[in-house]
């Protein structure tokens, strides 16, 4: 078993990216950013139907071209395969609504991850990391800038994805085109961008402050939950262990420091956002500052009593067909006849809604699966991987019923996949391409 991660990366460095390295990274890049928004639109594409389904064959090329680091227990293959296309598939028998398009998301899901846990796992590609997540954070946090300040150039993109030109009173949306979803997808970027880049203290404090800003200015509070826990549980979590005196040390410092830190990013956004951009910035830090009277959110916001009423909606449905659900792509139809009234903003609630206790337990068993993965890796990057990952994917569950159809996861899924199986494998290749190194560090591992 792969014992030292430290030369497996350093002998990955002195490989170079091959051309089909390059290009899937760009495909990489251009899918966490949504930029390819703007080849449907550069090419007059009608939907983004033709660039999803060629990116989807790019993975799937990729992944069978360098198939030898796609090495998995046959547990995970069969677990994520299930989970993200098997039920999706036989669903169809029973949807309301059977369509092309929504089976072949599923397939771009899968393509993604096992893409992703190659590119990740290539030796070659490890110059290029780094690069990739700066890049695709930066593009993301200017997004949201730019559809504040020039809400008008996003009209193009608006019309690929059939809907009107988005304005939602001020609230920042970036490429992703829905304030809720851009902050789900900053906050995936930035956890993999934590532990791409392991950054030294001062990076960390700059981009955690850029990240907290562009979060703020999506008006989604729940995503800035989601910034807050994951910046401030960042320096919390460090080490393998559990150390209650160290954690508690930890726990005061954050507090304090972050504290101070937090106040300045909000108080330097609600005094110079609403200078700089007119229309509707106020109301939407007004509507973040609303967390503060969080007691009284549900009797006082109808944006939440709303949300409530209609995961009560939904869980009625799930009681009504509990074991297989209502097949994919169901939601819809459902709210178009008016037996539901709006999503659900719930993962879990339209998770069960879909594909009922089956699907639950499909789930149940990917989760326990990753988890595992996940708590294995502490030792080697001396940290609580796995409560971060979960906690963070948690809280965006229990406030949005898109998580599970955001492409960033499942790239963060291949990485994790990559950084947990692809060691044993490139240590053996290290052995005999090293094997003087080899030798040295069995003897010191002994």
């Amino acid at each position: 078993m792969c014992s030292s991660p430290a030369k497996v990366a350093d002998y990955s460095r002195r490989a170079r990216p091959s051309l089909l390295d390059v290009i899937f990274a760009v495909v990489l890049f251009l899918t966490v950013t949504d930029l390819y928004r703007f080849g449907a639109v550069w090419a007059r594409f009608n939907s983004l139907a033709p660039l999803t389904g060629a990116f989807a064959l790019a993975a799937f090329v990729y992944t069978l071209h360098y198939c030898r680091y796609s090495c998995l227990p046959l547990s995970r293959w069969m677990a994520w395969t299930t989970f993200l296309l098997v039920i999706p598939i036989a669903s169809l028998v029973y949807s309301p609504n059977p369509n092309f398009r929504d089976v072949a998301l599923q397939v771009f899901y899968l393509s993604l991850l096992w893409g992703s846990k190659v590119f990740f796992s290539r030796p070659g590609t490890r110059s290029i990391h780094g690069i990739l997540v700066d890049g695709a954070l930066a593009v993301g946090c200017a997004g949201v800038i730019l559809s504040i300040f020039k809400p008008e150039l996003f009209a193009a993109l608006a019309q690929v994805n059939d809907r009107d030109m988005p304005y939602y009173h001020g609230r920042g949306y970036g490429f992703y085109l829905q304030p809720n979803v851009c902050a789900a997808s900053l906050t995936l970027l930035f956890f993999l961008w934590l532990f791409v880049r392991r950054p030294r203290r001062t990076s960390y404090v700059m981009v955690s402050l850029t990240y907290l800003l562009t979060t703020i200015l999506t008006g989604s509070r729940a995503g800035v939950v989601m910034a807050v826990f994951l910046v401030a549980f960042y320096p919390l979590l460090a080490g393998p262990g559990w150390n209650l005196a160290r954690l508690g040390a930890r726990m005061v410092r954050v507090s304090l420091l972050g504290g101070v830190g937090l106040a300045i990013v909000v108080a330097a956004v609600f005094s110079a956002a609403p200078r700089l951009a007119s229309g509707g910035v106020l109301e939407t830090l007004k509507r973040v500052g609303g967390l503060l009277a969080y007691r009284e959110l549900l009797q006082q916001d109808a944006s939440v009593r709303g949300r409530v009423d209609h995961v009560k909606d939904y869980m009625v449905k799930c009681y009504e067909q509990p074991f297989i659900g209502y097949g994919i792509a169901s939601a819809p139809v459902m709210r178009a006849q008016g037996l539901l009234e709006a999503p659900s903003h719930n993962t879990f609630i339209e998770f069960a809604f879909t594909y009922g206790s089956v699907g639950i337990l499909a789930w149940v068993v990917v989760v326990m699966m990753t988890w595992e993965d996940c708590r294995l890796l502490r030792s080697r990057f001396q940290y609580k991987i796995h409560v971060l990952f979960f906690g963070t994917l948690a809280l965006a569950c229990l406030a949005s019923n898109t998580v599970l159809g955001n492409r960033i996861l499942y790239v963060v899924l291949g990485w994790l996949l990559a950084t947990r199986y692809t060691s044993q494998a490139a240590w053996k290749a290290n052995n005999a391409a090293l094997p003087t190194e080899a030798a040295n560090e069995k003897a010191t591992v002994e």
